[in-house]
């Protein structure tokens, strides 16, 4: 059977096929190399900056919670700047 006789959804199947055998031959060996090492550095840069900023947002989070909290102090003030309090109310 020639490629003209097959069917056109068995010769784009076919065609998959080749094409996919082609590229895993082709990039097979580059999934073997290892990771260079300016590459390697560069993540182990990333983690340690990415565990450093947990580590300070962690620390404002619990002085966060710690302070006191102005706003409920200040809310007559700004609710009267705001227009939101009339009348002494």
């Amino acid at each position: 059977m020639s490629a003209e006789d097959m069917p056109e959804k068995d010769r784009a199947a076919k065609m998959e096929q080749l094409i996919d055998a082609n590229l895993k031959r082709a990039f097979n060996d580059v999934l073997k190399e290892d990771v260079p090492d300016r590459f390697t550095n560069l993540l182990a840069e990333l983690r340690a900056a990415e565990s450093k900023n947990r580590s300070s947002d962690n620390e404002q989070s619990a002085q966060v919670a710690q302070a006191p909290n102005v706003m409920e102090d200040d809310a007559p003030v700004a609710q009267q700047q705001a227009g939101g309090v009339r009348n002494g109310r």
